[in-house]
């Protein structure tokens, strides 16, 4: 919220023109006043600068399953998940190791995978998509 200190002044009276009021003065909440604005303006304007096209990367979007994240890298079997299909991957996220296998070239190869990995044992192995590097969870 804004307050506002009104600054009182006498003025005395010209006979050409009325006595102006005088204005108000922001504060912060402290209290204090706020920063004057600058007194003097520039019209001009400036020229705009050229505008540069920028191409996207092409997003390549492949399906992968999530078959764990630990903390302790070394408490992955790899063997767990050896026959599946697909390449095994680590990625780092902080102090956490996320455990990918694919890439699948379609959505239903991953869902089989993914229904081999849980009967293996790893219940919250679930499909992401990576799109260029984001990881988003599939739901269905």
């Amino acid at each position: 919220t804004e307050q506002y200190l009104i600054k009182k002044e006498t003025v005395p009276a010209k006979t050409d023109e009325a006595a102006k009021p005088a204005e108000p003065i922001k504060t912060t909440p402290k209290g204090e006043a706020a920063p004057a604005k600058p007194a003097q303006y520039s019209f001009e304007t400036p020229k705009p600068a050229a505008l540069e096209t920028a191409v996207p990367p092409s997003v390549t979007s492949v399906y992968k399953v999530r078959v764990a994240t630990h903390e302790d890298a070394d408490n992955f079997d790899e063997a767990n998940v050896a026959g599946v299909g697909g390449k095994l991957e680590r990625k780092k996220s902080g102090k956490l190791t996320i455990f990918l296998l694919g890439s699948f070239p379609d959505l239903e190869s991953a869902i089989k995978a993914k229904n081999v990995i849980r009967a293996r044992g790893y219940r919250d192995a679930h499909v992401v998509k990576d799109e260029s590097g984001k990881l988003t969870r599939m739901r269905f």
